[in-house]
Formats: structure tokens, sequence, C-alpha cells
């Protein structure tokens, strides 16, 4: 599934790509619409060291009876390829441990690989249930 099947891409400005995955979230991979922050300043997930940026979509999860950073999503007008450095950028800050990339025709969602060190990317983006699940399994 991608935000755009009825929509033409090249039309689609960055604020567009953000509120269809929004309305994808919700409407179709379970996320509560009340555990999304959009567009919040990074200073307000660390200190005083963060650049003067903004997160596009931060998506929370109830894990025991605590509420996390649980996906960082950088939403782009055109392609994610060169979004990566920056969410995991973010990232760094936040400290989710799911990432993802979402631009008009294209969604990717990764974690870091512990081991390596190394981020791993997939293609699409998982449902709130099993990112939740993978957190308690991981």
């Amino acid at each position: 599934m991608t935000i755009t099947e009825s929509s033409n891409p090249s039309n689609f400005l960055e604020a567009d790509v953000r509120n269809a995955l929004i309305h994808m979230l919700v409407e179709n991979l379970g996320f509560p619409r009340a555990w999304l922050a959009v567009e919040k300043e990074l200073k307000e997930f660390a200190d005083a060291r963060a650049p003067r940026r903004r997160i596009d979509l931060l998506a929370y999860g109830m894990v025991g009876n605590t509420l996390i950073p649980l996906l960082l999503i950088e939403c782009k007008r055109e392609t994610v390829d060169a979004a990566a450095e920056q969410v995991i950028g973010y990232n760094a800050f936040v400290r989710a441990p799911f990432v993802a990339l979402a631009c008009a025709g294209e969604m990717r969602w990764g974690y870091c690989d512990m081991q390596s060190g190394t981020y791993l990317w997939h293609s699409g983006i998982p449902s709130y249930q099993t990112l939740l699940q993978t957190l308690k399994v991981g």
C-alpha cells in the first residue's frame, strides 16, 4: 500500500504526504490518532545540544504503563533516498526504536541492528500492533 493509490505523486507537497500518511496510519494501520505528534521541535525531545529542526511525525506507543516514542517518520515530497541520514540523525535525540521514510510513492521503515550498528530497511510501514509485538519479542 502506498499513500498515493488514487493520486498523482508529482502533485504532492510534503504536507500532503504527511496528511495522507497520518490518515493511512490511523485508518489502515491502527495507530492511535491521539498518540501522533506532528511537526514538533527536535529540542522538545532532547537537551540544548539538539539542532533547531522539526520532526515531521512521531508515533508513540504504550509499553507496559509507559508511553514511549515508537516510530519516527520523515516525510519528503519526491524521494526518500536522501532522507535516511536525516531521520537517523533526528532519532539520536528522539530515541524511537523504529524509523520510517515516506514520500508520495514509497515508504520504508527500519531499525538499528545492535550487532552491526547499522539500520536495516524494509518496504512499507508495519501496523501499530506489529511494531509493539516486535518490541516485546526483541
